[in-house]
């Protein structure tokens, strides 16, 4: 195997919800034309990051282990290995889990991204020879819990009012733990 690093640049655009990624996503969406030569991009706007989103999700509500998300993850590096592009995006922000609120049929999200250094940590490993970089946007703590609470409210996930939200699920918006 040749070494990728020399030859084509992974990087993943995590998110987090309501921080601005549809606008980047979208932006990338209007300009595949020009950037096609240099970048191929897997994107929520057009749905092909979605298999990858999928298995992380998947992971943290408890369908998957590790390892399966892992064989996932790998399956994606044969797929970059296979490209010609010089730089390879996947943009999406699902990668790093559920906004807090998020409720499915069996499942309650209850914290801010609780396995995202998990979900991060296999892919930086899998992703390795593609010298991966990482992009999270961040938002100031109030505005940005207050979108979520609205999304999720909007979503039905929630009923609470905004005070009932944050006295519900007692957030702790530390990005440079989440950072680190």
């Amino acid at each position: 195997m040749t070494d990728a690093r020399q030859d084509k640049r992974l990087i993943i655009h995590l998110g987090y919800h309501k921080t601005g990624s549809s606008s980047l996503q979208h932006w990338l969406l209007q300009n595949a034309d020009a950037l096609s030569s240099h970048l191929a991009c897997y994107n929520l706007a057009d749905g092909s990051s979605n298999p990858l989103k999928f298995a992380a999700q998947a992971l943290v509500l408890g369908r998957i282990d590790a390892p399966t998300f892992r064989n996932h993850v790998e399956k994606w590096a044969e797929l970059f290995r296979s490209i010609e592009h010089p730089v390879i995006c996947v943009t999406d922000e699902g990668l790093p889990g559920l906004p807090l609120g998020s409720l499915t049929d069996e499942f309650r999200e209850t914290g801010i991204y609780p396995r995202a250094p998990e979900i991060v940590g296999i892919m930086a490993e899998v992703f390795a020879e593609f010298d991966p970089v990482f992009v999270v946007f961040e938002r100031a703590a109030e505005p940005w819990l207050k979108s979520i609470h609205n999304q999720m409210h909007k979503q039905g996930c929630v009923s609470d009012d905004y005070v009932e939200f944050l006295e519900r699920f007692e957030p702790n918006v530390d990005w440079p733990a989440m950072r680190a």
